[in-house]
């Protein structure tokens, strides 16, 4: 059986390898080694399973094999509380005392009324992030989260959520990405008493929002996608159905971050615009009639996103996601399609018409054509006065490329 000490040095992930991929040689020996020593380990301490947590998670540097054997390892393992919290406090713990969050209190776990350290707390903090030389520290503190029961999460409270904050609010996307997908495990997890209680549930949401502000970067799309469900999480745990909190926190989603940010200052983006659309529907759905307020600026942007020209190249997969987000909004705001309908048929036909007559057929013409024919049946049960003027009219002038996609 190997020691506690020679796996931790045999398992030991270079400080390099947060900028690599297994198509680097020296990841693949690596991860090879990793693998004969995985073969001959036990999870039998703290170390141990820290050593072993930290290849359990994602990472491009991360072979499968290498994934499989480290969670083969620790999935039977029967683990308690005082383990885990051992874990954190001195695996996790002490790679982050140099770097305090500012608002949170490491004591208890519990949100700051004021950042600790004064105006410049925020600067210090990011100031030499030794946590950030460590490339599979985030497995680990995923690991704990999924470990602890949820009766137990009181007890390890103070332990967690400062790492998940410090990646959360750090400034480089790839951690606060990775503190968004801690703070999605969280979720599923902790009791809201816990989150209310300290104070945590109103720091997350606001460094959720942060999170989705993160835009003109290469992983924007992701960041938006990851986000906005463990935005739309927290506000269902933290508020109650048909209450005005709950209502005012949506439209901040959708109002103030989807459309009055991503929409204005990565107009030109196409990626993010799109991964914005990916998550209308959800959103959407959620916020229900509310919706109606923000369709001034929802149904232009749609129409605007499946426009083709002919100077700009095909973004077939940005023209699906914009006619999915179009569909939602037409079913949850069906009372005011009267206003709408116009601009969605001349927009959507139109789009159509163009389509068809594009050389290039690929999958995603049938997704769209499946959504293009879903829109103009939506409408018309929002509208049914178009069956007899709108949509006669429209096939009079294509009719054989539109007879398909219009209801009767």
């Amino acid at each position: 059986m190997t020691t506690s000490a020679s796996l931790t040095e045999g398992l030991k992930i270079p400080e390099n390898f947060k900028f690599k991929t297994l198509k680097d040689p020296d990841v693949t020996l690596w991860n090879l080694a990793c693998q004969d020593v995985l073969k001959r380990a036990r999870a039998q301490d703290a170390q141990t399973i820290a050593s072993i947590a930290q290849l359990t998670g994602q990472e491009d540097w991360l072979a499968d094999n290498t994934r499989r054997l480290a969670q083969e390892i620790l999935d039977p393992t029967d683990i308690n509380t005082e383990l885990v919290k051992s874990v954190l406090e001195n695996h996790v713990k002490p790679l982050f005392l140099t770097n305090p969050h500012p608002q949170l209190n490491l004591s208890t776990g519990r949100a700051l009324h004021r950042s600790a350290g004064g105006s410049m707390a925020a600067q210090d903090y990011y100031d030499e992030q030794a946590w950030k030389n460590h490339p599979g520290l985030a497995n680990v503190i995923s690991w704990c989260i999924r470990r602890i029961s949820q009766d137990d999460y009181e007890q390890a409270w103070h332990l967690l959520i400062p790492p998940v904050m410090t990646f959360l609010d750090d400034h480089q996307s790839p951690y606060k990405l990775r503190g968004v997908m801690l703070v999605s495990d969280l979720l599923e997890k902790v009791p809201v008493t816990i989150l209310k209680r300290t104070g945590i549930d109103q720091l997350l949401i606001a460094s959720l929002f942060r999170a989705i502000m993160n835009i003109h970067d290469n992983l924007s799309p992701r960041l938006i996608r990851t986000t906005v469900p463990v935005v739309q999480r927290l506000i269902d745990m933290t508020t109650s159905p048909d209450s005005t909190e709950r209502f005012d926190q949506l439209c901040n989603l959708l109002g103030d971050h989807i459309i009055g940010a991503i929409w204005v200052f990565a107009s030109r983006e196409r990626e993010t615009i799109e991964a914005s659309m990916d998550t209308l529907p959800s959103v959407v759905q959620a916020l229900g009639a509310g919706t109606v307020r923000y369709l001034k600026a929802l149904i232009p942007q749609c129409i605007h996103s499946i426009i083709l020209n002919e100077l700009v190249p095909r973004s077939r997969s940005l023209e699906v996601a914009a006619l999915r987000a179009l569909l939602s909004v037409i079913q949850a705001c069906s009372p005011r399609m009267h206003c709408w309908k116009g601009t969605i048929i001349d927009g959507v036909g139109k789009y159509w018409v163009m389509s068809c007559e594009s050389q290039e057929k690929t999958k995603e013409d049938e997704i769209a054509y499946s959504l293009v024919r879903d829109i103009f049946t939506e409408l018309s049960k929002a509208c049914p006065s178009v069956l007899e003027d709108e949509y006669p009219r429209l096939l009079q002038v294509e009719p054989n490329l539109l007879q398909s996609i219009i209801a009767r």
